[in-house]
C-alpha cells in the first residue's frame, strides 16, 4: 500500500474518532480493518466528496474502481468529482463510460467483465455517449457555477435529443427542485421512474418535491420507496436519512 493510501486510511480514522460522521461511521471502520473493500474507499470518496475535499475523494473512488472495476456508482462518483476538479475532460468521459458500461457473468466462473459489442455499433454508440456526457457535463458545470437557467437550458436539450435517457431527466427533475419548480419537477421525475423502475434515486427526489409543496405524507412514502427498491443502496441510505433527519430539525 503507498504513502497516499496510508494517508487516506489515516483520515478515515481521525474522522471516526471525530464522531461526526454518523451513518458512515462503520464503513470507515470496515475500510480500516480491510483496505481491500470496495465499498469501504467509495463511501470514503462520497464524504470526501461532500467535504470538498476533491483530490482526496478523486483517490479514494479511484482505489475502488482499482479493487473492483465494475462497480458502476464509483466510476459515476469518480466523473462528478472530475468534473468539479476541472480540465480533465478525457478522464471525466472515460469514467462516465465506465458508469453505464454494460456487463456480464461469466456463466462458468461468476466473474463479470465488460460486455463485447461489434466494432462499428460500438463507435457509434461510444459517440452519441461522449455528446451527451460532454451536454450534461456542461450542466453539471454551470450548476457548479450557479448559473442554473443555463444549466436548465443543457439539460432540456440533452432531454430532446436523447428522450430516452432517464439520468439526464433526473438530473433536470433535481435541478428544477432546487429551484423551487417541484410541480414540474414531479412531472418529470415520474418519466425517469418508467424509464429506470429499478433506481431509487428518482424516488428521492420525487419526495424532496413533495416535501417542498407541504405534501408531507407522500413525501415520506416515496422515500420509503427509495429504500424498499435499493435497500442495500448505502449511498442512497444515506441520502434518505438526510432528508428524514431535516424534516425532524
Amino acid at each position: 500500500m503507498n504513502d497516499r493510501q496510508n494517508d487516506l486510511i489515516s483520515l478515515a480514522r481521525e474522522l471516526t474518532k471525530a464522531g461526526n460522521i454518523g451513518e458512515d461511521e462503520r464503513f470507515f471502520k470496515e475500510m480500516i480493518a480491510n483496505p481491500h473493500n470496495a465499498m469501504a474507499w467509495h463511501y470514503l470518496g462520497f464524504v470526501l466528496h461532500h467535504r470538498g475535499k476533491l483530490q482526496d475523494a478523486e483517490r479514494a473512488y479511484r482505489k475502488a474502481v482499482e479493487i473492483n472495476p465494475t462497480q458502476k456508482t464509483s466510476w459515476s462518483g469518480l466523473h462528478k468529482v472530475l468534473i468539479e476538479i476541472g480540465g480533465r475532460v478525457d478522464d471525466a468521459q472515460y469514467a462516465y463510460v465506465k458508469s453505464v458500461e454494460v456487463t456480464i457473468a461469466d456463466q462458468k466462473t461468476g466473474e463479470k467483465k465488460p460486455f463485447e459489442i461489434p466494432e462499428d455499433l460500438a463507435s457509434s454508440l461510444t459517440g452519441h455517449l461522449t455528446t451527451m456526457a460532454q451536454s450534461l457535463d456542461k450542466g453539471f458545470a454551470l450548476v457548479s457555477q450557479r448559473r442554473y437557467d443555463e444549466a436548465e437550458q443543457v439539460f432540456r436539450h440533452v432531454i430532446r435529443n436523447y428522450p430516452d435517457n432517464p439520468r439526464s431527466k433526473l438530473l433536470l427533475a433535481d435541478l428544477l427542485v432546487e429551484r423551487g419548480k417541484c410541480e414540474e419537477s414531479l412531472l418529470m421525475i415520474e418519466e425517469a421512474i418508467k424509464a429506470d423502475p429499478h433506481s431509487g434515486f428518482p424516488w428521492t427526489v420525487r419526495g424532496r418535491a413533495l416535501g417542498k409543496l407541504g405534501r408531507k405524507k407522500e413525501a415520506v412514502e416515496s422515500m420509503k420507496r427509495a429504500l424498499e427498491i435499493e435497500p442495500h443502496n448505502r449511498l442512497l441510505k444515506v441520502e434518505c436519512d438526510n432528508w428524514f433527519r431535516k424534516q425532524r430539525m
